[in-house]
């Protein structure tokens, strides 16, 4: 699906770089970090 998508419009994933703060996609790792950080500083309800 995701191939077909970058055959119709090839620069899809440049255009999708452009709109996040890091300019690329994020490494596992760094979405890993972030989720566990969020859950440690979140205040119970």
């Amino acid at each position: 699906m995701v191939l077909a998508w970058q055959e119709a419009v090839p620069d899809i994933v440049a255009q999708g770089n452009a709109r996040t703060p890091l300019g690329r996609p994020a490494e596992p790792v760094e979405i890993a970090e972030a989720a566990a950080w969020r859950s440690a500083t979140a205040r119970p309800t």
